[in-house]
């Protein structure tokens, strides 16, 4: 087993996705001894964040310039490929997510096949290690753990990775255990691409977060279901309180989908034709809307109704409303932007539970036979 620690420099971040100019990689072995290490500089094929690098005193180890000069991303690719997606790598990162994250951007923009590999993060080792909740970035850590207090961090990829190797050695060192026996141990602090996206802990990757608040990235899940899903003609249109909406995000993706088969409409906004449903007798966005009538002095009835009779309408009782975890997992996973990917996503889990339980059959056959034999 060999370690790959790298890291990765970007020309700009612009629409959320990264250009590299640079990538950066030392290769171990299990003692930390290096055995290889470079900086690729790559040609971003976009311009620079120039106002981005100067207020946050950014400083490339060549000018904007120089990088131009060098071939681009999928000239770099398959050396890329090959270092991450060995089986005889293990990579490690800090903030890897980050990372991750950029050679994704970079595959689709090049129209290259995504990697597929899994990953190690020695930022969140430090949290699962040591319960840390703070300083948490790659110059603390090292300033701390290795003895550089007056490091400078650079922004340069090959130094960065040199940084992460030594944070790694401190957990080695410090815990008295092998590094691949560390991250065994904290599925937590791994990651892995698969398919063009990314996991978390092994956790599929389908676009939500897994919590009943509708956050940022839950309520753009229920728009694209609404912008994917319901695509019919609707009869009516329902407005829910958004006192139910902000903490019941797996019982609204229940009521979306009877919705869905009912092919009634849903709307987080204030319309005037819309149905408003009430629940304990209240909706918020319901007297928001009586109020702006009121001021535009707009007469004429808004129609309500109670949530008690909205679940009726859809063929539901409370109970319906609660599933499990995997239930939600399931429903989300098929919705027209998961769909591919789960299916993939549970073929490659089909698989390896089956080559799991072939290992534990054969197993069991070859003890069967020394137990007979002696």
């Amino acid at each position: 087993m060999k370690y790959l620690f790298f890291d990765i420099e970007c020309a700009n971040c612009y629409d959320g996705a990264g250009k590299i100019c640079e990538f950066g990689y030392v290769l171990t072995d299990e003692n930390f001894a290096v055995l290889e290490e470079k900086s690729l500089k790559i040609n971003p094929r976009a311009p620079f964040d120039k106002k981005g690098f100067g207020m946050g005193g950014i400083h490339l180890e060549h000018p904007f310039a120089f990088y131009k000069t060098q071939p681009d991303f999928p000239y770099f690719y398959p050396r890329i490929q090959q270092l991450l997606c060995s089986p005889d790598h293990l990579v490690v990162g800090h903030g890897t997510e980050n990372d991750v994250r950029f050679l994704l951007n970079e595959c689709e923009r090049y129209d290259m096949l995504p990697l597929d590999f899994k990953f190690y993060d020695t930022c969140e080792l430090a949290k699962v290690l040591y319960g840390r909740t703070n300083n948490l970035n790659l110059k603390a850590l090292y300033g701390e753990f290795c003895g550089h207090d007056d490091v400078e961090q650079n922004h340069r990829s090959l130094e960065d990775a040199y940084m992460t190797r030594d944070v790694a050695k401190f957990y080695a060192r410090d815990l008295r255990q092998k590094f691949r026996k560390i991250v065994a141990s904290c599925p937590e602090a791994s990651g892995e691409c698969f398919g063009g996206r990314m996991m978390k802990g092994g956790v599929p990757a389908l676009q939500y977060a897994r919590t009943n608040h509708l956050n940022k990235k839950n309520k753009q899940l229920v728009r694209t279901f609404i912008q994917e899903e319901m695509v019919y003609k609707k009869t009516k249109t329902f407005v829910l309180p958004a006192e139910f909406e902000n903490d019941h995000f797996s019982e609204l993706m229940v009521i979306l989908h009877h919705m869905k088969e009912k092919q009634l409409s849903f709307s987080f906004n204030l319309w005037r034709n819309c149905i408003y449903v009430m629940q304990e007798g209240a909706n918020g966005k319901l007297a928001q809307y009586r109020q702006y009538m009121k001021e535009k002095h707009i007469h004429g009835d808004v129609k309500w109704i109670s949530m008690s009779d909205f679940l009726q309408e859809l063929g539901l009782s409370e109970k319906d409303l609660q599933i499990s975890p995997e239930e939600l997992e399931r429903m989300i996973g098929n919705m027209q932007c998961n769909r591919d990917w789960y299916t993939l996503y549970l073929q490659r889990k089909k698989d390896a539970g089956g080559a799991e339980k072939s290992l534990k059959i054969r197993l069991k056959k070859f003890f069967k036979k020394f137990e007979k034999r002696y």
